[in-house]
């Protein structure tokens, strides 16, 4: 990788709003808040049409059927102005573990 590549992908959050939803088995919440700050995002303390990506703990995805239970949030979905992923999706985006 080089350094403009590494450079790119510390900063793979910049102007995002983050939304963690469940446990999250890699980090407690403190950490996941400065892992999104040192990537240039942040993170939001509840869903609504500011958040950009929901990150679904593995947890949720086991034991849940996932709905956003809030309309506007589900055509945010929709329209693509919010992105879902899970936390492996995450981790793999910010290049923390392998595809």
């Amino acid at each position: 990788m080089t350094f403009a590549e590494s450079q790119q992908e510390e900063k793979s959050l910049v102007d995002k709003r983050i939304g963690f939803v469940g446990k999250l088995s890699g980090m407690n919440r403190r950490e996941l808040k400065q892992l999104v700050r040192s990537h240039g995002g942040a993170v939001a303390d509840s869903l609504d049409n500011t958040v950009d990506l929901v990150v679904l703990g593995e947890e949720i995805l086991a034991t849940e059927d996932v709905q956003l239970d809030d309309s506007s949030l589900s055509e945010s979905v929709a329209a693509g102005r919010m992105q879902v992923m899970t936390e492996t999706e995450f981790w793999q985006s910010l290049g923390l573990v392998d595809d």
